[in-house]
């Protein structure tokens, strides 16, 4: 029987189209599966230097508690503004909670000296 080149040259193509379309899946698996491990790793360092900058934050609050509570400093109104900006960072963007809390309401309960 002999053999019909067009039959031939389909299975050929349909052979080559087939490899083709599974290298591309498998190709689109693999850059899913690295974009979502970078995506991961991103994060991880986002967060890390969230936990940073929130305790950096709790730190100058600390020590301005412990300038205007602990060694009795007046609070000038530059300083007020100053720590109401750390602190919404500390709180409000970076999660902080707690002892800067506690430590910013005894601040603001001290009156502000020109």
């Amino acid at each position: 029987m002999p053999v019909d080149m067009g039959d031939l040259a389909y299975q050929v193509l349909l052979m080559v189209v087939s490899l083709a379309l599974g290298a591309a899946a498998q190709g689109i698996r693999n850059a899913k599966r690295d974009r979502e491990e970078n995506k991961r790793e991103l994060q991880e360092a986002i967060d890390a230097e969230h936990s940073v900058l929130q305790l950096l934050l709790y730190y100058r609050i600390k020590d301005e508690f412990h300038v205007h509570i602990g060694k009795g400093e007046p609070m000038r109104p530059a300083e007020r503004r100053d720590l109401d900006r750390m602190y919404h960072l500390y709180h409000d963007e970076y999660g902080g909670n707690g002892g800067g809390t506690a430590m910013y309401k005894r601040l603001c309960e001290l009156p502000i000296e020109d």
